[in-house]
């Protein structure tokens, strides 16, 4: 890790999209993308059981887990490069985007490399976990997407992330302030998408799902529209490799032995917990 964590500028950046993806009640943005179906958006605070989450979905046969695609925040960055000199940086963009350009970050999305699909797969898992910073954008582009927001008490989450080596540019992971205000700023923007997305959002809870593990499978599999499939129970040896911190967890079978873990350094959390808001829990 190298730099010193800004939280306000993460902040600012939450407050931008929120006020230009405003309240239910706002006009919705006039473009849209299109109608694929396919796509699932695993989302939440990194080491809060996305990669579990991709796993047991990926495992039924018709749906197929692409790992943490770099896609939508690449066309975020892409997009102002489309426009007119002078134009809004993302996201004061977004209600400038015309038909056009939206199809275009579709295609490129779809066709990416990173989308490696198999024969006949109905649901396609992109679980990178910071995209919740991009819901408002993946609603004009698939307007059919799902959302999985997976949560995790914020202790065990903070805890998992400070005991990782994350890249260089992760700077909000080295230090327990700052990922408590990581933690809070993700909170308070997935409260924003369930009041106001148009996409239906599904909320999975870590330590139910490590607790009763077939209960919240079906319950994932009923959210996307697929018939159970007991394979959705022995994830460990499904296709495809995982190349993220949880990549040996994930070939175990589901357990609760990382719940609580953050009781284990409680006297050295005062930083963590001094700025963690009580809606994070």
């Amino acid at each position: 890790m190298a730099g010193r964590a800004d939280p306000a500028t993460l902040r600012s950046q939450v407050q931008q999209v929120m006020r230009e993806f405003g309240t239910a009640a706002a006009p919705p943005h006039a473009s849209s993308g299109s109608e694929d179906d396919r796509f699932v958006f695993i989302v939440g605070m990194p080491r809060s059981g996305t990669t579990l989450t991709e796993q047991i979905i990926g495992a039924h046969p018709l749906a197929d887990a692409c790992g943490e695609r770099p896609d939508v925040a690449l066309i975020v960055r892409h997009l102002p490069l489309q426009c007119p000199a002078g134009s809004p940086a993302w996201p004061q963009l977004a209600s400038s985007l015309t038909q056009a350009q939206l199809i275009e970050s579709c295609r490129r999305y779809a066709e990416s490399p990173s989308a490696q699909a198999v024969p006949g797969a109905l649901r396609l898992l992109d679980k990178e976990p910071l995209n919740f910073q991009h819901l408002g954008l993946i609603q004009m582009m698939f307007p059919r997407a799902r959302i999985i927001w997976c949560r995790r008490d914020p202790r065990d989450v903070a805890v998992s992330i400070f005991s990782e080596n994350f890249a260089p540019g992760e700077t909000l992971a080295t230090s327990l302030e700052g990922i408590g205000h990581y933690i809070n700023l993700q909170d308070r923007l997935m409260r924003h998408w369930i009041a106001t997305s148009r996409l239906p959002i599904h909320q999975v809870q870590y330590e139910i799902l490590v607790s009763a593990a077939e209960q919240e499978a079906r319950r994932l599999v009923e959210f996307l529209g697929l018939p159970w499939d007991s394979a959705c129970l022995e994830f460990q040896g499904s296709r495809g490799g995982v190349q993220t911190p949880s990549r040996w967890q994930v070939k175990q079978p589901v357990h609760s032995r990382s719940v609580g873990r953050w009781l284990n350094y409680r006297e050295h959390l005062a930083p963590l917990l001094e700025v963690l808001e009580p809606a994070s829990y």
